[in-house]
């Protein structure tokens, strides 16, 4: 189903948790070392808070969310091939390789050392005032269609690399609105 279910203070998972239904709202931060079923048509989402990931496998084709707080990947965190990542808000730093089919960048910082590949389509789109951002020395690599929109601003700095192999599409709003800025020994 469609519920919401939000759990604000601070979660441990050592074990497997199986999401087959609606959303799972973490925003207390903690630890993650177990597994998670993230089903189809399901969310584990990343609102508040600081989150380690050890070790964390998310097996199911639903959706990682991180939409506010601070998720920190120190260890593999491997995503099932058919699941989908969006950065909506928050950081979300990436220390190792990791892998997703579908990605989608409205708001937030994607940082780190660690590579991000992005198998299948992406978007990257802001509202006016707002900024994406990707930052740190590892590589984004866009192998799908990559679509650039909206009226915010697309920062990459501080040594990200961003590789694009798939079609690129930049949508551009009037005047000076949808910028992207290269900065700080991006590549």
């Amino acid at each position: 189903g469609a519920n919401t279910v939000s759990v604000s203070t601070g979660f441990t998972n050592n074990g497997a948790i199986d999401l087959l239904g609606g959303t799972l709202a973490l925003s207390g931060g903690g630890t993650l070392n177990g597994s998670f079923n993230v089903a189809t048509g399901t969310t584990l989402q990343f609102g508040g808070g600081s989150f380690a990931l050890n070790s964390t496998a998310l097996s199911g084709n639903g959706r990682l969310l991180v939409s506010g707080g601070t998720v920190n990947q120190s260890g593999v965190l491997s995503l099932a091939a058919g699941a989908s990542m969006e950065l909506s808000g928050g950081t979300f730093n990436i220390a190792n390789a990791l892998s997703v089919a579908t990605f989608t960048h409205s708001g937030g910082t994607l940082g780190g050392a660690g590579d991000l590949t992005v198998s299948g389509t992406a978007s990257l789109g802001s509202a006016v005032g707002a900024t994406t951002t990707m930052t740190g020395a590892g590589t984004t690599r866009f192998d799908g269609p990559l679509a650039i929109f909206g009226s915010g601003v697309h920062d990459f700095n501080a040594g990200r690399a961003v590789l694009t192999t798939g079609t690129t599409t930049w949508t551009n709003a009037a005047g000076n609105d949808g910028q992207i800025r290269f900065g700080g020994n991006a590549r």
